[in-house]
């Protein structure tokens, strides 16, 4: 059986579209499928390097110095989202305080626009908090070692930091568990 084939190595396509492989990094005719290299230079296995394309191809990381300020900038991502978690969770318990606190118990019209604003800003607040812990999330699945331990050890100094002052022991607003 043949099993001879050629690539257009001149247009790219996502990964599992079609039956077709493109492979830039191989040359454009070869034969059998050995020496096939991940497309776009993704690696699926953890590695350490300092090339990387973090998020979107603006974020290439070229050089040492590079991966140490993104690695910073991650640590520091990583840490705030712990901070949004315990943030949103303690404004809305203070929330209710208040509701408490004004002898507030069913549903009234100072309740529901107070409550409303409420609401308004726990909802931008989620989405800010979603959207960092997917992005943390893609991060870590460059599988560049570094990168990940950036991931990692902000969130645990980010728990360490902010997580004295949850109000519950369950994390219900956690989005990559």
């Amino acid at each position: 059986m043949d099993h001879h084939h050629t690539h257009d190595t001149t247009t790219t396509m996502p990964m599992g579209t079609g039956m077709h492989h493109m492979h830039p990094t191989t040359s454009s005719n070869h034969s059998g499928h050995s020496g096939h290299q991940a497309t776009a230079g993704h690696q699926g296995y953890f590695h350490f390097s300092d090339q990387a394309v973090v998020l979107f191809a603006g974020w290439k990381i070229t050089s040492s110095s590079g991966m140490i300020l993104s690695c910073v900038g991650i640590f520091f991502m990583a840490w705030f989202y712990e901070g949004l978690k315990i943030l949103r969770e303690r404004w809305f318990y203070k929330s209710l305080q208040r509701d408490r606190d004004q002898g507030i118990t069913k549903i009234t019209n100072s309740f529901s626009a107070r409550c409303f604003g409420d609401h308004i800003i726990q909802t931008i607040l989620h989405v800010i908090q979603i959207t960092l812990s997917y992005f943390l999330m893609l991060i870590f699945m460059t599988y560049n070692g570094y990168l990940c331990i950036a991931v990692a050890s902000g969130s645990g100094i980010g728990y360490l930091t902010f997580g004295w002052l949850r109000k519950t022991f369950q994390d219900s607003s956690d989005h990559c568990h």
